[in-house]
């Protein structure tokens, strides 16, 4: 074992680690997040740690000097691993103009946690948790990692990720509303009591349909846990309603369409037509709210639950559905605290959308998207990007205009993409794709709304 070899070699990897970190703050991240830097703080405050561990090479003993050069290699395996979870959130990488927008959601629901965005080729929307306690195992750690690790408020550090390139579809990007409203979850931490009567009549049919005057310990474990994610998906999904209003539902049909139109029961998500006809529900659940009715009187299209996917109703929960799920590795007991869940669960939907809704009403009200501003958008915009005008701003007058949101832009997008997709303005060059063409104009007026409409809000702060 030649261990100054090894010493030479753990240094060696330590500077090109801190240069290649040097390297990816020079080529810029999309939006005003701080949060692609401190990241990258992360990393070079463990490679610090590591450069402080090699400083007590020389005058260790052999052993020690061994246990030295295991805890540098496993840092700097650490350093690379988080550099690598890093990919994707470059200025090349993320639409510049998108990323803005959805960082002042953050910020103004007051989420205090590091948090950067991604993308992927890929259909995925998703937000990654990494732990306080990933970090906390490491020994004598550098002042800088000290400071970063003592910011408890700052922690977990939230990675998003959307798709990129041509599955990278803008008024899809109205998902990422979901992972916010998965981070308000975590934060707020709501208790859901489901009603007595729902409760009891729910615990009558699972014991009936089993023949036991009680479940085993480990189906309750099963039991509380799948509400609990049951639940914080459908608050996230009330998040999105709250935020986004039909650009949301619109954006969530394509998505769990695109994924599977089957009646599917998991421990993990609600069944897809039961959270389409929640999120349905709360489109008209916020005081005077009344979503569908402006859009139909701004369309001339009514927006019906099923207006843009095609889901398989639920099924009755017979020995088939059973027999399918117990297929699927679930034991008997579960199969049939599934098969009767969704009833129960939509019992308290409305008071799980009034939890989402009470909360951006405390803490960020402006970005409530009420009907009255679904209206003042399709009235003002409607018809222009239909002539293909893109939603920049809102006002009369130059002196007295503002900048399109990016919940506005979505919402117009949406209502031409649903209703009035053949009658967009486009140069027809090939009648056999003319549908696909005019949706890929659609999605160039919108990139070029949200871009401009961002111009615009910096000019006017400037």
């Amino acid at each position: 074992m030649n261990l100054p070899a090894e010493r030479n070699a753990a240094e060696f990897m330590i500077s090109r680690l801190k240069s290649h970190v040097a390297k990816l703050r020079l080529r810029g991240h999309p939006g005003d997040l701080s949060g692609p830097s401190e990241w990258l703080d992360l990393c070079e405050a463990i490679s610090n740690t590591s450069l402080d561990y090699l400083q007590r090479f020389d005058a260790a003993s052999a052993p020690d000097c061994s246990q030295i050069l295991k805890d540098t290699n496993d840092l700097n395996n650490l350093v690379y691993s988080l550099l690598v979870e890093m990919e994707g959130s470059g200025s090349e990488d993320l639409p510049y103009p998108v990323v803005g927008p959805m960082q002042r959601w953050i910020e103004l629901l007051r989420i205090p946690n590091v948090t950067f965005f991604r993308a992927l080729p890929a259909p995925i929307y998703e937000i990654r948790r990494f732990q306080l306690t990933d970090f906390e195992g490491i020994r004598d750690t550098s002042r800088d990692l000290q400071r970063i690790l003592s910011a408890k408020s700052k922690w977990p550090y939230l990675r998003i990720t959307v798709p990129s390139r041509a599955l990278g579809i803008l008024p899809h990007f109205a998902i990422v509303a979901h992972e916010v409203g998965h981070i308000i979850h975590q934060s707020i931490a709501p208790q859901f009591d489901f009603p007595d009567e729902e409760l009891t009549k729910f615990s009558h049919k699972v014991l009936t349909s089993l023949g036991v005057a009680d479940i085993r310990p480990e189906s309750k474990t099963f039991f509380n846990a799948t509400t609990k994610s049951w639940l914080s998906e459908l608050l996230a999904d009330a998040v999105g309603i709250c935020m986004l209003g039909p650009a949301f539902y619109f954006a969530l049909c394509a998505f769990i369409q695109g994924k599977t139109s089957e009646y599917i029961l998991t421990r993990t998500h609600p069944p897809a037509i039961l959270r389409r006809r929640i999120a349905f529900r709360n489109l008209t659940r916020a005081g005077k709210w009344d979503h569908p009715s402006v859009f139909l009187k701004r369309t001339g299209v009514e927006l019906q639950e099923g207006i843009n996917s095609q889901l398989l109703e639920q099924p009755a929960p017979d020995d088939v559905l059973i027999e399918s799920l117990v297929a699927k590795d679930y034991d008997e007991e579960e199969a049939h605290i599934l098969c009767r869940l969704p009833e129960l669960v939509e019992s308290v939907s409305e008071e799980v959308f009034r939890t989402a809704y009470d909360h951006i009403a405390q803490v960020a009200p402006s970005l409530l998207y009420t009907s009255q501003q679904l209206d003042r958008d399709l009235k003002e915009h409607l018809d222009a990007l239909v002539m293909a005008i893109p939603p920049i701003e809102f006002g009369v007058s130059l002196e007295s205009t503002t900048h399109a949101e990016l919940s506005s832009i979505l919402n117009v997008g949406w209502a031409v993409l649903l209703t009035r997709l053949d009658q967009l303005a486009v140069r027809q060059e090939e009648p056999q794709l003319l549908i696909a063409e005019k949706s890929e104009k659609l999605h160039s007026l919108l990139v070029k709304a949200v871009e401009l409409s961002e111009a615009k809000r910096i000019w006017m702060q400037a």
